[in-house]
């Protein structure tokens, strides 16, 4: 007879099946779970960060296709009307800005320790109404994004990297907004709110952040690298134009700075927005130069209108990269000013 096979057992084994983690102690368990949330963590923020970033260039290009369909196509005998409508509104807007230095620390101790041997006496020789706009007659380009947002007052444009509007409201908020007033880590190039552009600016000065995309005013650090020279040549002439005036601009400084007034590099550039007299105004162009990685023969006149962009390095939480610029006068000739501009050396 042929030999019975053997059964096969049908009952189930008790130990415990080996899986991806049975030999894990809770301890390591723990930490697995933790790197399992940190990296969806990380990746969501990312995720979200090239959202925003798409979300900021779309709504810039939009600007800038308002901006430019704008040019030439209004007649300002039409919006005669409407025009000193508009002023009248910015007017009082513009009324309630402060026109001194943000209370912090580092500017109440610049004003005690080197704004008061100025106030008394001297005078300022910049004018006090636009020469070619006495009547500050909003530019006609300005009037679609004007609908958008009555904060923009002007457009700044540097090199290829550089095309957008600029805001004026305070120090905080186009810090997480756009110029559409949507929230966006981007924020918005602004202007200082102890600045006015009412009249011709002493100084401008201009906040942007350092975007890791390269964004607002990222780019402005190729002026620090060791071969900024070609940068600087590339970038010295720019364009900013406000709701009264069109002006080109050339850079005659750049530096890195604290804000930090314990730092013995401290430089607390906000409180320079206006200056009680010409000497003041001076001292300030001479302290810029004397700071600036590049030597330039960019002559500058207690007349002339200055401008001050400002954005963070990263070198410490308190750092900032200064540029300094002065507006190209009236009856300057645009290849003279390029033809200085070749003069630069980088003198650290």
């Amino acid at each position: 007879a042929p030999p019975q096979q053997e059964q096969k057992s049908t009952k189930k084994s008790n130990k415990p099946k080996k899986g991806f983690l049975t030999n894990y102690s809770l301890k390591h368990k723990i930490i697995l779970g933790i790197c399992v949330v940190a990296i969806f963590f990380s990746s969501a923020k990312l995720i979200e960060y090239a959202h925003n970033s798409l979300k900021q260039k779309k709504a810039i290009e939009e600007a800038q296709e308002l901006y430019s369909n704008n040019e030439t196509t209004i007649d300002i005998a039409d919006i005669y009307e409407n025009d000193n409508n508009t002023n009248n509104n910015l007017e009082l807007e513009t009324q309630n800005i402060v026109v001194t230095p943000a209370p912090t620390k580092s500017n109440k101790a610049f004003v005690q320790t080197t704004m008061v041997p100025y106030l008394i006496g001297g005078t300022r020789s910049i004018p006090t109404k636009y020469v070619s706009n006495a009547y500050n007659r909003v530019n006609e380009k300005f009037f679609s994004l004007l609908d958008i947002n009555k904060d923009i007052v002007g457009w700044i444009k540097m090199g290829d990297f550089l095309d957008q509007p600029v805001m004026l409201k305070n120090n905080v908020y186009y810090l997480t907004h756009n110029y559409k007033k949507e929230k966006n880590p981007a924020g918005a190039i602004f202007i200082d709110e102890s600045c006015s552009i009412q009249s011709p600016p002493e100084n401008l000065i201009l906040h942007g952040h350092n975007m890791k995309d390269g964004s607002m005013f990222a780019k402005l650090l190729q002026f620090k690298i060791d071969k900024g020279i070609s940068f600087y040549v590339n970038n010295a002439i720019f364009t900013f134009d406000s709701l009264y005036q069109n002006s080109q601009y050339v850079i005659f400084s750049v530096f890195e700075a604290e804000t930090n007034y314990k730092s013995s590099n401290y430089f607390p550039f906000v409180a320079y927005s206006k200056f009680n007299n010409d000497t003041m105004m001076l001292d300030f162009v001479r302290n810029v130069k004397s700071r600036s990685l590049y030597s330039v023969p960019i002559e500058v006149l207690p007349s002339d209108s200055l401008m001050t962009l400002a954005t963070c390095t990263r070198t410490t939480n308190s750092s900032r990269l200064i540029v300094v610029a002065r507006r190209i006068r009236d009856d300057e000739n645009i290849h003279d000013i390029k033809d200085v501009v070749l003069q630069v050396k980088r003198i650290r």
